[in-house]
């Protein structure tokens, strides 16, 4: 993904880490694709999602299967209409991305 990056001038940074012992950037999107709990799903939004300008895209998302959903759902409840569903799938494993309103 570095050299892709590179070539099409996109400043990317891929952290392997616990989510909730790092600080991230601000960034225009954030890519979720971690423990698949509601608890840990809820926190990282609480911690990393004040920076994020546009996107959060999810991973694993459908409720038959992972527990992330339950997560975002939490977290959305408390986001007082911040973000808006802007791709949902729940076929196989799911993808979600929300956006942010402006």
């Amino acid at each position: 993904y570095k050299k892709v990056a590179e070539e099409l001038h996109i400043d990317f940074h891929c952290i392997i880490e616990n989510d909730l012992n790092i600080e991230i950037e601000e960034s225009d999107l954030l890519f979720i694709d971690t423990m698949h709990t509601e608890d840990h799903t809820y926190k990282e939004l609480k911690k990393h999602s004040h920076r994020v300008k546009k996107y959060i895209a999810f991973h694993d998302v459908n409720p038959a299967r992972f527990q992330t959903q339950a997560g975002i759902d939490k977290w959305l409840n408390e986001e007082d209409i911040k973000w808006k569903t802007f791709y949902h799938d729940i076929n196989d494993c799911g993808f979600l991305v929300l956006e942010r309103l402006k």
